[in-house]
């Protein structure tokens, strides 16, 4: 979806809203490579950039 629409409203609507909560949930949450995990959310979110670099394992 966001290849097609990357300023998508529903998109930018979501991470505006839940962010932080992502950033804390795989910050302190389940193991998962990390690396992915911001690649796909830098890709989705760019947006947010500042908070996927905050996630740490």
């Amino acid at each position: 979806m966001n290849s097609r629409r990357p300023n998508s409203f529903l998109l930018r609507t979501f991470f505006d809203a839940k962010a932080d909560e992502i950033e804390q949930i795989f910050s302190d949450g389940p193991q998962v490579n990390i690396a992915t995990l911001k690649d796909v959310l830098q890709k989705v979110a760019p947006m947010h950039s500042s908070k996927w670099r905050n996630i740490k394992f």
